[in-house]
Formats: structure tokens, sequence, C-alpha cells
């Protein structure tokens, strides 16, 4: 897929980004060309190898629709949710769900680590994912919604 200057993708693991520009870059004894994004949510610039599995994993940002339908998810209350695996197990399902690009997978693992929150507190690496992941789904959720207000949804989104 060809990107235009200032297009706005889905990177997973990041969130949302502003295609900038490609660029050269030597490896070893070959020049790759790379794809250099702006991170909306941080502002940090992401090359990110053209042709490799994560330029591969690049998708639209959601519509309206889809956020909508992420909303919902958000709206579950916590009894609707499974509780937490073991830790290790739990952890590797949080950073793949976060690493997918799937918005609402993203919506129910937030839903089921805030449910987990208000148990017990969180570890600081299960916090630090939980922030990460309400991070980039809010990125999303106000892109899509096109300024459309989520105030109902601060306290669940709130980093």
């Amino acid at each position: 897929m060809k990107y235009q200057a200032n297009q706005i993708v889905y990177i997973p693991g990041h969130g949302l980004g502003v295609f900038k520009s490609y660029e050269s870059r030597a490896m070893g004894d070959s020049q790759v060309t790379m794809l250099a994004f702006d991170i909306l949510s941080s502002g940090i610039k992401v090359l990110i190898p053209e042709g490799g599995h994560v330029a591969r994993s690049l998708r639209e940002p959601m519509n309206q629709d889809a956020a909508l339908e992420v909303l919902k998810l958000l709206d579950r209350t916590p009894e609707e949710v499974d509780s937490k695996p073991n830790y290790k197990k739990w952890n590797n399902m949080v950073r793949a769900t976060i690493q997918s690009g799937d918005t609402k997978a993203l919506a129910l693992m937030v839903t089921k680590l805030n449910k987990q929150r208000s148990r017990a507190p969180l570890g600081l690496g299960e916090q630090k994912l939980l922030d990460s992941a309400k991070g980039i789904l809010r990125a999303e959720l106000e892109f899509a919604l096109g300024g459309m207000a989520i105030r109902n949804y601060e306290e669940l989104l709130a980093a």
C-alpha cells in the first residue's frame, strides 16, 4: 500500500500515526525503505520497514460506527467480564491484544483490567499496560468520533 503525506493510519502497539515520508536507511549491505510516522498520542517518530510484518498490519482508523460499537463494549458491567488467568498468561494476553490493533478486543481488555483494578491494586506492569491500552483506544475513539464528546467514558479511558 502506498501512503500519502499526512495520511492517518493505525499502527499496532502505538495507536494512530500520521504518515510523513518514505526514508531510505542503510541496513547492513543494503538500503531499506522505511515508512516514517509521527504518533499522534506521543509525538514520537516511528520508522517501519516497508514490506515488514508491522507494515502489513497497518490499517485505516476505525470509522464512527465501529467507534460506537467499541463504546458499547466499554459499557459492559464488570460482572459480564471473566476474571483473569494466571499472571504470565494474562500479561502475554494483554500485550498481544495491544499489538493486534483489534479495537473491540482492546475495549474488552480495558474493561477486564478495570475490573481487576476494582478488586485489588494493579501491579506496576499491569498499570502500564492498562495506561497504554487506554491511550491507544482514547486517541482512536476521539479521531473516529470527530470530536464527539466521550465524557461518559472519561473515567474508563483516563490514563
